[in-house]
């Protein structure tokens, strides 16, 4: 046997899952996935009939997903015939193409209103006489992570902060009726974590946290401390 033979391999868990075709993706992302996923084939199928093996089975995902069947195989059959691999002098053509100035902008994917948006841009570089070329990099509109966000952002947030050190740090008792008013301050030079924890689970440390927590909220006041030369509201430097 002379030389190796490649193909695709897939385990029997993976799964191949593209956008769907009714995504409010653009156009050219979803059929981008399958010719991408088309040349990955003939790039690694080095035998005639894993290739057919491995369309087939990229044809009927796509077909799973929604995508009618006729533009499959138009996408797929323009894939078989594209060069595998360009050649330095053929990017830098292809990047000449795009002239002078190259304006890049985001934008959602919005079925009509984009494609007529991108539209005024190129009519008024025209107008204008401006040898430039608008390259759009389209996303989708909101989904569901972008009502999620925000709260996900806060959680990431309170984690940085709890890791940090040397920090002054300042405690309210939310069941004493000044709620309003930090009842305790205090500087650490470890984490904010680890002074937090020592303040309400270590029993062995005597902290007026863990004292005013224990007794009934409201009937103890948390008292002055000094702390070397720096007054301190009810806290200690450690």
């Amino acid at each position: 046997m002379e030389g190796f033979s490649t193909r695709v391999y897939r385990k029997e868990t993976a799964i191949l899952q593209p956008i769907h075709y009714t995504s409010l993706h653009h156009p050219a992302q979803k059929w981008g996935g399958l010719t991408s996923a088309t040349l990955r084939a003939r790039k690694l199928s080095s035998q005639e009939k894993d290739l057919w093996t491995e369309l087939r089975f990229i044809r009927d995902t796509f077909v799973d997903r929604g995508y009618p069947i006729h533009r499959i195989h138009q996408t797929m059959l323009k894939a078989l015939h594209k060069p595998l691999w360009t050649t330095n002098s053929q990017h830098k053509e292809s990047t000449c193409k795009l002239g002078t100035l190259a304006i890049r902008k985001s934008a959602p994917y919005i079925p009509e209103i984009t494609i007529a948006n991108q539209k005024n841009w190129e009519r008024t570089l025209m107008e204008n006489e401006i040898q430039a070329k608008v390259q759009f990099s389209f996303k989708p509109d909101t989904n569901l992570l972008h009502y999620f966000a925000p709260r996900y952002q806060e959680e990431r947030d309170q984690k940085h902060v709890l890791l940090q050190t040397g920090v002054v740090y300042g405690v309210a008792c939310v069941e004493c009726q000044d709620n309003l008013k930090i009842h305790y301050i205090g500087e650490t030079s470890r984490t904010l974590r680890e002074r937090i924890y020592s303040h309400f689970y270590d029993k062995h440390n005597k902290s007026a946290l863990r004292s005013h927590t224990e007794n009934k909220p409201g009937s103890h006041h948390l008292p002055l401390q000094h702390s070397g030369q720096r007054t301190v509201g009810g806290g200690e430097e450690d």
